[in-house]
């Protein structure tokens, strides 16, 4: 399994914004099958990573599923659901080689995460 992180930083905001995952991941072209090894400790981060490894398998065709093994994650007060399937997508995109037909991104005028269709 290869090694990738995520990390994302707004200090425009007010309460400030960061959050930052490591992983672990592996891809699978024979199986559809994604597993999600995760400490309980972030387990309330769950259903970002979640999200955030099926819209790398929707946007990524060289892969049809994944073992990804969370390391580690940083977070802030202000650190939600949507920022971790964010982040979860580029540690994916870093550890696996692997870039998404359609980059998910921050759009700093309306304050938050955009994931294209």
């Amino acid at each position: 399994m290869k090694t990738g992180s995520g990390k994302f930083s707004n200090p425009a905001k007010v309460n400030g914004c960061y959050g930052e995952v490591v992983l672990e991941s592996n891809v699978h072209t024979n199986t559809s099958a994604t597993t999600l090894r995760i400490h309980d400790v972030y387990d309330g981060w769950r259903a970002g990573i979640l999200f955030g490894c099926q819209y790398f398998l929707d946007h990524c065709p060289k892969c049809n599923g994944l073992t990804v093994h969370i390391l580690n994650i940083k977070s802030d007060a202000a650190t939600d659901n949507t920022m971790m399937a964010y982040l979860t997508i580029q540690a994916l995109v870093q550890s696996t080689g692997l870039p998404v037909q359609k980059e998910v991104y921050f759009d700093a005028v309306v304050g938050a995460f955009v994931f294209p269709r």
